[in-house]
């Protein structure tokens, strides 16, 4: 048998918790007062790492309270106190209110990118109608212009004048750069230049920003039409500074479906692509070939398609656009359901849930076929 020892820690843990219940409560009043304040804010490891005098002056507040009600117990905390081990000690863990600020950085690239990719825009619409050298990369469905290299390296110039420490991925000089937890820029310069070469007006810029390989910021320009797509995690999507949202169709009879049959192409996935287009003609409203992935993602977003897919693609065609579609309330996924990946190149996007179950499990239902279709 116990004694009644025990039941007397847990009266020691509710001390605690009513302690610390009312002293946070006092350290919200800090807060409270520097929310809409002009703050001192210093950068600590990265643009994305900030810090405040009202940080400093939260953790002061706990620790001195913890200090003179258990002065006994060990602390760590996010600034002054980081470096403390922890033990088997009664030990506070706590973070400062520096979180409240970097939405406000996020904010400020947001409103950088917009000026900088409308910028670009102009290089785009120079080009548009010009003759343009260009060029094979991995087989003739796979060119580049000089105005795709100007429009990078025009944006990769910008950010690192304004961002010297972020990373950059990109599709012409910068492809094989990984994907780490610094800030990242993910930059397709000209989505869809196979239209581009022939005068074919959808095209596109399309940026990203990836925050410890999370997507944090989408800006798209669809430049011939002077169409701004921007999307801030958990903020919305807009165009052009109105809000957008994806439809509320939920049959997929009646949905308008993005697809790009020329990519079947690739030997990889042709197969693949022709069976579902062909399976697709059947169960759905209309099928739409966009030309440009993530025009096609940001027209989910807009209302325009109710579900797109693609494979076989690049990461800078798809990661502006995945954040735009989920900020504007779509489901992004990779065709087989499971989690979409930053960097894979295959993905479908739906205007809500029920959508994008009926899209996987056709996706399910063609996949056996596209196996028959191999096994003959």
């Amino acid at each position: 048998m116990s004694g009644a020892g025990d039941f007397s820690e847990d009266s020691a843990l509710k001390e605690c918790q009513d302690f610390m219940c009312e002293v946070i409560e006092k350290a919200g009043d800090i807060v409270r007062r520097g929310i809409d304040a002009v703050k001192k804010v210093e950068t600590k490891t990265s643009v994305f790492d900030l810090v405040t005098e009202y940080d400093g002056e939260v953790e002061d507040f706990l620790v001195a309270e913890i200090h003179r009600k258990y002065p006994d117990h060990k602390i760590i905390a996010e600034e002054k106190h980081a470096k403390e081990a922890l033990t088997d000690d009664p030990t506070g863990v706590m973070s400062g209110a520096g979180d409240f600020c970097e939405d406000s950085v996020l904010k400020e690239c947001q409103d950088f990118m917009c000026e900088v990719i409308e910028k670009a825009g102009d290089i785009v619409r120079r080009g548009i109608d010009a003759v343009k050298k260009v060029e094979t990369k991995t087989s003739v469905f796979d060119l580049v212009t000089e105005y795709d290299g100007e429009v990078e390296d025009f944006l990769v110039a910008e950010i690192h004048r304004k961002y010297p420490d972020h990373k950059i991925i990109a599709e012409e000089k910068h492809a094989k750069e990984a994907l780490t937890d610094d800030p990242t820029w993910i930059i397709d310069p000209i989505d869809g230049t196979t239209s581009f070469v022939h005068g074919y007006p959808l095209v596109a810029i399309s940026v990203a920003l990836a925050f410890q390989k999370r997507l944090v910021l989408g800006v798209v320009s669809a430049p011939i039409q002077r169409e701004l797509y921007c999307a801030r995690r958990g903020h919305g999507a807009t165009m052009n500074g109105q809000k957008i949202h994806t439809t509320s169709t939920t049959s997929l009879i009646d949905s308008l479906v993005g697809d790009e049959p020329s990519l079947a192409s690739r030997d990889k996935y042709r197969n693949e692509i022709l069976v579902r287009t062909y399976g697709l003609t059947s169960r759905v409203s209309g099928i739409r070939a966009v030309g440009s992935a993530v025009l096609g993602l940001v027209y989910v977003a807009r209302g325009i398609l109710d579900v797109y897919q693609v494979v076989g693609i690049y990461p800078w065609d798809l990661a502006a656009g995945a954040i735009i579609v989920q900020e504007a309330g779509g489901v992004i996924s990779h065709p087989d359901g499971s989690p979409y990946d930053i960097m894979n190149g295959s993905i479908v996007v739906s205007a809500n849930e029920e959508l994008h179950k009926q899209i996987l499990a056709f996706n399910q239902e063609f996949s056996g076929k596209v196996l028959e279709l191999r096994d003959k």
